[in-house]
């Protein structure tokens, strides 16, 4: 959490982010669902443990991301991609735009 600049960065322009620390919601603590990227992906995508999903057959249709599209919310991924066996990223069971 340290890019943000609501947490000391010098230069990263976070105005969105800072002004949710301002209103009161600054996050100090928080847990990873697992030790690499993966699963901690997974976990995040899923509310559930990165223990109990079946990679192999995708991450299902209840995704945070299908749930926000769902809700009328423009999705999309940024950066590093990478869960379980599926080699294709876009893969519309994943909920992004």
């Amino acid at each position: 959490y340290g890019d943000l600049h609501c947490y000391g960065h010098p230069y990263a322009k976070t105005t969105f982010l800072d002004r949710l620390a301002r209103e009161g919601t600054l996050f100090r603590k928080f847990y990873t669902g697992g030790r690499t990227c993966a699963p901690s992906r997974a976990a995040l995508m899923t509310s559930r443990n990165p223990v109990l999903i079946p990679y192999e057959y995708g991450l299902g249709n209840q995704t945070l991301t299908q749930m926000l599209y769902d809700s009328g919310y423009a999705v999309a991924h940024f950066g590093k991609w990478h869960l379980g066996k599926k080699p294709d990223a876009s893969s519309p069971v994943y909920g992004f735009d």
